[in-house]
This record gives C-alpha cells, structure tokens and sequence, in this order.
C-alpha cells in the first residue's frame, strides 16, 4: 500500500468577536472554542492564558454564535513597480509540495498553481510586515507602493503571503455549551 503524507489541517477558525489586528492562534475546529461551565457558559478572554484577561465575548447554550475561518494560500514572489503595478515573478514557490520532502514542508495551502491562488484569495500581506494588508493583490501592491520609499524604476522583489478569510459562519450553542450546530444561510 501506498503512504501517503498526512497534511496538516490549514484552516484555522476564531469567534467572530475576536477578528481583529491581533488574535490568538486559530483552533482546527470552531468547536474547539468551547470551554463551558457547569452552567454552559464559554468565556472568551482577549488573552486565552490570563484568566483575568478582559472578556471578549461569552457564547450561552442555545444561542446563535458567529465565527470566521481563514485558510492560508501560500505566497508568491512578485516585482512591485514605482506606480503600484505588479508583476508575478515565480511559478512556483516556497510552499509548493516537494514530492521528495512533502513532510519538511509546511501545511499545504490549496492545490492550485501561485497565479490561481491569486485569485483565490482576499488577504495579501508583505510577509515583512504584516501592517498592511489589503483583499486583493492589486490593493495591496498600489497601498505598499505608495507608502514605501522610493522604488527602483525596475522595480522592487517581494515576497507576499496571500489567504482567505470567510465571511461570518453562524452556529448555534448547544443546550449543555458542548457542541455546535451549523446553521444554514
């Protein structure tokens, strides 16, 4: 029998009320977020280790709950010229599978060629500086141009990392706090 490698799960997801500049790190599951209390009460706190961290959102047993979920989609080497415009520069990146050393590799974001995930995607950071982050390649390379120093007449070599982020998920709390059910639309 063939043996394949086991890839990491690459979706990360979050409570809806934690979206924001600063997270903590993403759960596998959305209901890997509950930690209920006898009651049925999961407190979220905006730093999950400090128990007296500030409350960020409580999800109560049978109410409805949003979250969003974000998959990376790698990242690619683009030339960023003065005027904003950009260019793809490799077909292939850092994160594309190496059929000879796939478990070295970090968790594979989707299987698509670096232009198609491109389009695929709605988060493009310069994997510097995460700061500025724009929802398409084309956004964000005019926002980087405009703001950098001045940038060579042939243009400047970047590295950007690309992911999706969801819209809003709706859920609805068990009654015991336990689980969560996906709701539909």
């Amino acid at each position: 029998m063939l043996d394949l490698p086991t890839f990491r799960p690459s979706r990360k997801w979050w409570p809806a009320a934690l979206f924001d500049e600063s997270m903590p790190p993403g759960r596998v599951r959305a209901e890997d977020w509950l930690s209920p209390t006898v009651s049925g009460v999961t407190i979220i706190r905006n730093e999950d280790d400090d128990p007296q961290g500030g409350v960020v959102a409580t999800l109560e047993p049978s109410e409805v709950v949003e979250f969003v979920w974000h998959e990376p989609r790698g990242s690619v080497e683009i030339t960023l010229m003065p005027d904003g415009t950009w260019s793809l520069d490799d077909p292939r990146d850092d994160k594309t599978v190496d059929m000879f050393r796939p478990e070295t590799l970090p968790v594979q974001p989707v299987d698509l060629p670096p232009s198609a995930r491109i389009a695929a995607s709605n988060w493009f950071a310069w994997d510097e500086d995460y700061e500025t982050c724009m929802d398409t390649m084309d956004e964000f390379a005019k926002a980087l141009a405009d703001m950098s120093a001045p940038i060579a007449a042939d243009g400047v070599r970047i590295t950007v990392d690309m992911g999706y982020w969801s819209d809003r998920v709706k859920f609805r709390v068990s009654a015991d706090g336990k689980t969560l059910e996906a709701l539909n639309g």
